[in-house]
């Protein structure tokens, strides 16, 4: 019976002005087209339950239908099915599809060698994924927000980054989207209490295993008590705006490496000439690009690398440095040549190279 009455008051708020500035925002960033199944994610806390209400509420308006994926990792005994049973409520209530997904997210993170968090993270993405075939999806909704964007960004800063690391969380990123971004905590969590919809408490949460647990417990209240209430909003804001930044970057960056970089085969060819007259900022970003295209993947290229592959410009032909990946930059007589290289090879340069300068892994990363 409750589950009815939280039914029916979700399409009675006291307070539309939420609802309105989520619709605005899907519509900003062109989050949904009609006649699409989008599925969204709902753990059962405040956010997730948030995010249902206000789709469900809006669905027919956006022409879209729902389905919700609920991953129970199975490590919070009966609290976790609690919110099993929650979600499963509010679901049949609604008249929305239901996945569940039940695993042993300890096993999973041991067998993977990933730390919980991480694991956690990608077992629901595989969930969300697995979801989105099944039913033809074509967007997946999740319920990160302004704070989540503030933490985002905290968190790069202290690790070490670079532009890219400040620019947040996306609104929109392939087929994830997130309608949320554009409210606080403070409102999610006002807006299902002035309308009197239930939500379920994770107390790991609460804890502090996570650094980012830490920042959103300790770091961002200070800030908001002792230096500005709106400190994550604000936080949030300058994200969005390094986002800008970013893309604008982004753009002139394609040019410049059109016009400096050459494909010989599997093999990129930055031409000194044109390379150098760049401006520094779009020098290293084509580095950093070049060396993702050749290595098929980001993490772990940081700009400890970027700077080593630079500093060969200024080296006689011939001289060469490893990277990871098996990769390898070499100077030739028209620029610097990024390629793979066989893995025996690769460690017998390295350790020439350890003998010519002392190696060492110095490391700040670029994203």
């Amino acid at each position: 019976m409750a589950e009815k009455e939280q039914k029916t008051r979700a399409y009675q708020y006291k307070n539309k002005e939420i609802p309105a500035r989520v619709r605005a925002y899907i519509q900003e960033h062109r989050m949904f087209e009609r006649g699409e199944t989008v599925i969204t994610g709902i753990s059962g806390g405040a956010d997730s339950v948030c995010l249902f209400f206000i789709l469900h509420y809006l669905q027919e308006e956006l022409g879209v239908k729902l389905v919700a994926v609920h991953v129970n990792h199975g490590i919070r005994g009966e609290d976790a099915d609690a919110d099993e049973r929650f979600v499963q409520n509010i679901c049949e209530t609604a008249g929305i599809p239901l996945e569940i997904v039940r695993c042993n997210l300890e096993l999973i993170a041991k067998k993977r060698k990933q730390s919980m968090e991480e694991a956690g993270r990608n077992i629901r993405r595989e969930a969300f994924e697995r979801a989105a075939q099944k039913y033809g999806a074509a967007k997946i909704a999740l319920a990160h927000h302004k704070n989540d964007n503030a933490e985002t960004l905290l968190m790069n800063l202290v690790r070490g980054t670079g532009l890219n690391g400040m620019t947040g969380i996306k609104p929109v990123r392939d087929r994830y989207v997130r309608p949320l971004l554009c409210l606080e905590r403070r409102e999610i969590e006002g807006f299902l209490e002035q309308n009197g919809i239930r939500y379920q408490t994770d107390q790991t949460n609460l804890t502090e295993d996570y650094t980012r647990n830490k920042i959103r417990n300790r770091v961002i209240p200070y800030m908001e008590t002792q230096i500005n209430p709106r400190a994550a909003a604000h936080l949030s804001e300058a994200a969005e705006q390094l986002r800008s930044v970013q893309e604008f970057l982004e753009k002139q960056l394609k040019v410049f490496k059109e016009n400096c970089v050459s494909r010989k085969g599997e093999k990129l060819l930055i031409r000194t000439e044109p390379f150098q007259s760049g401006d520094k900022i779009l020098r290293e970003m084509t580095v950093l690009s070049c060396m993702e295209e050749v290595a098929g993947q980001a993490k772990d290229l940081s700009a400890v690398h970027v700077a080593d592959v630079s500093t060969l410009f200024g080296k006689q032909c011939g001289r060469q440095i490893m990277l990871p990946y098996h990769m390898r930059a070499v100077r030739g007589y028209e620029g610097v040549t990024l390629e793979k290289v066989h893995a025996a090879r690769e460690k017998e340069e390295e350790g020439r190279q350890k003998k010519k300068k002392g190696y060492c892994s110095r490391r700040r990363s670029f994203h």
